[in-house]
């Protein structure tokens, strides 16, 4: 077991990912991936309510399948 550490460019949020071995397994990714979508999600509605403007799309933060 290991901790995969991100922190989101686009949120600043940090994560702690607890993965079996020492770099996360594509299914490991995947899961990473939905929870990541699920709190951009709710920092995009949250931005949008304070600022009335949709957060700029960061694409080299979001985590990929390799």
């Amino acid at each position: 077991m290991g901790v995969y550490e991100y922190i989101d460019p686009q949120t600043g949020q940090g994560y702690n990912f607890t993965i079996a071995g020492d770099a996360p397994s594509n299914t490991a990714f995947a899961q990473l991936r939905q929870i990541l979508d699920q709190d951009r999600a709710g920092f995009a509605t949250e931005f949008e309510e304070t600022f009335g403007e949709t957060p700029e799309d960061e694409r080299e933060g979001i985590v990929r399948e390799s």
